[in-house]
C-alpha cells in the first residue's frame, strides 16, 4: 500500500511540474539532471517537428545520457544553464542518443571528447559554442540528419572522422585558424556540396572527402603545404588554387610513393574571390 501512495504521489508531482512549465507556452522544461529521466518518462509523445526544449541546470552527463534513451520517440533540444565548470563533454557522452534533435554545446566547455555524439540519428543543429577548441574522432560520426555546419573560429583542432558518415550534410564552414584537415573528416559525407576551407590550412590528410559525391569544386588556399590521397572522389571536377602553378607543383601530392591527387580536375590558378 505505502508503494502504491508513493507512486501515485511522484506521478501527480511530475504531472504537476509538467502543467507548469506548459503554461509558459513555450513548452521549455528546466530541470536538473538526476530528475530528467522521471521528467521524460511523465511526458506525451512526441514529434521531432515540435521537440521539447530542456534546458539542464548541471552537467552531469551520465544521468542525461540515461534520460535521453528512455523513449525514442520523444524528441529534445537540449541546452544548459549555469554551468560554468563544464569545459569538456567527455567521450561517448551522448553516443547513440536517438531522442535528441538539438543541442547547444554551453559556454566554457573547450573539449568535445571522442565519439561525444556518434550515432545521435536525429540531431539536426549543433550549436557550438566560441569556447570549443577541439573536436575530438568521430564526434559526429553517423549523425545522419546533421545539414549544415558552421564551426567557430576558436575551434583550432578538428579530428579524425570526426563527421564521417554524416549523409545529409550539404554544407560546412570551417574556422579560419584550422591548419591540418584530419583523415577521413567528411567521408562518405555523400551529399557535402560547399566546404569553405580556411586560409591558414596548410596539411590535407588522406580521404578527408573520400566519395563525398556531391562536391563538384573546391578553393584550395595558397599556403597549402600538402595533399592526401582522396580515392574516389571522382565528382571534384574544378580546383580554384589561390596560388601561382609554381607553387602548386611545390605541394605535396604523393602518397605510397605515386601521386593520387588531383586525379583529372582543372586547377584554376591565382584563384580570387
Amino acid at each position: 500500500m505505502r508503494k502504491f501512495v508513493s507512486i501515485l504521489l511522484i506521478s501527480v508531482c511530475i504531472s504537476f511540474f509538467i502543467s507548469c512549465e506548459s503554461n509558459k507556452g513555450d513548452d521549455t522544461i528546466r530541470v536538473h539532471s538526476s530528475e530528467l529521466s522521471d521528467i521524460l518518462a511523465g511526458l506525451d509523445v512526441n514529434t521531432a517537428d515540435n521537440p521539447y526544449k530542456v534546458i539542464v541546470l548541471e552537467p552531469v552527463c551520465e544521468e542525461i545520457k540515461e534520460a535521453l534513451n528512455l523513449n525514442y520517440m520523444k524528441f529534445i533540444n537540449l541546452s544548459f544553464e549555469d554551468c560554468e565548470e563544464f569545459t569538456e563533454i567527455k567521450e561517448k557522452t551522448f553516443q547513440g542518443c536517438k531522442n535528441l534533435v538539438n543541442i547547444e554545446i554551453p559556454y566554457g566547455v573547450a573539449i568535445i571528447g571522442n565519439y561525444a555524439f556518434e550515432n545521435c540519428t536525429f540531431l539536426k543543429n549543433i550549436k557550438i559554442s566560441e569556447t570549443v577548441i577541439t573536436i575530438g574522432d568521430y564526434a559526429f560520426h553517423y549523425c545522419s540528419s546533421l545539414e549544415k555546419l558552421i564551426i567557430p573560429d576558436s575551434v583550432t583542432s578538428i579530428n579524425k572522422g570526426a563527421f564521417s558518415r554524416s549523409p545529409n550534410l550539404k554544407t560546412v564552414i570551417l574556422p579560419t585558424k584550422m591548419k591540418i584537415l584530419k583523415e577521413e573528416v567528411f567521408l562518405l559525407c555523400s551529399c557535402l556540396e560547399e566546404l569553405v576551407l580556411p586560409e591558414e590550412l596548410e596539411i590535407i590528410e588522406n580521404s578527408a572527402f573520400y566519395n563525398c559525391y556531391n562536391l563538384r569544386s573546391l578553393v584550395l588556399p595558397e599556403g597549402l603545404k600538402s595533399i592526401g590521397a582522396q580515392h574516389y572522389s571522382f565528382s571534384l571536377m574544378d580546383i580554384y588554387y589561390r596560388g601561382t602553378e609554381e607553387q602548386w607543383n611545390k605541394i605535396q601530392k604523393k602518397y605510397g610513393g605515386e601521386e593520387y591527387f588531383p586525379q583529372g580536375q582543372k586547377i584554376h590558378f591565382n584563384y580570387k574571390d
